[in-house]
């Protein structure tokens, strides 16, 4: 009987294993200029951009020569050193951004991460830091942050340069996957094996 209890249990498990869904949040559809925050909404996801600065974000097109790849098209800039706060409508589990920051002399090109659930104000959940590293001699330091945090809702993006520069933020929410009709099949016959069992063993007690 245990046995079978086991097997039944281990069919279930399978049917609904965990599957990583990406979204990529590229700014492109946003309005240039400065704004105090904005919202973007990817795959039904909402993403809120604010920042401490008085003075907000810059939403700008980067034509590829002021930064290199893989910043194309429209970023997002602080300019000023400030954090980069991010609010998800949803849970997350892991992020990736491409940054890029100013390359001042004696200053450290880190670019840290901070993953957060409920809010700036909620629980740390985990935190990353990346080197830039200048593509060119004399070039502005750029890298590829990533942090993994199961059920984080805020980022906060931020480095000790007075520049930063954001582009292609990808992020992955964990989605249960729906049994397979087989494996629901599976799953049923071994809970009638089951039940069978028990009748089987109650009547040659009692008979």
């Amino acid at each position: 009987m245990m046995k079978l209890v086991s097997v039944t249990l281990l069919m279930l498990l399978s049917g609904l294993a965990a599957n990583a869904e990406s979204i990529t949040f590229d700014f492109e559809d946003l309005a240039l200029g400065r704004v105090a925050s904005f919202t973007e909404t990817k795959g039904g996801i909402v993403a809120t951009f604010t920042t401490t600065d008085p003075s907000g974000l810059l939403v700008y097109q980067n034509s590829g020569s002021f930064l290199p790849p893989p910043f194309m098209g429209q970023s997002v800039s602080n300019g000023t050193g400030f954090p980069i706060i991010i609010m998800f409508s949803t849970p997350l589990g892991s992020a990736s951004v491409d940054f890029a920051m100013d390359n001042l002399p004696g200053i450290s090109p880190v670019f840290t991460m901070k993953a957060y659930s409920g809010g700036t104000g909620g629980t740390l959940l985990a935190t990353s830091g990346t080197l830039g590293v200048a593509p060119a001699p004399g070039g502005f330091p750029q890298g590829d942050g990533t942090i993994s945090a199961l059920g984080f809702d805020t980022l906060v993006l931020s480095g000790p340069q007075p520049g930063l520069a954001i582009d292609n933020l990808t992020v992955s929410t964990v989605v249960s996957a729906v049994p397979e009709p087989s494996t629901l099949s599976m799953l049923l016959i071994g809970l009638l094996a089951v039940t069978c069992w028990n009748k089987r063993k109650f009547f040659r007690l009692y008979r």
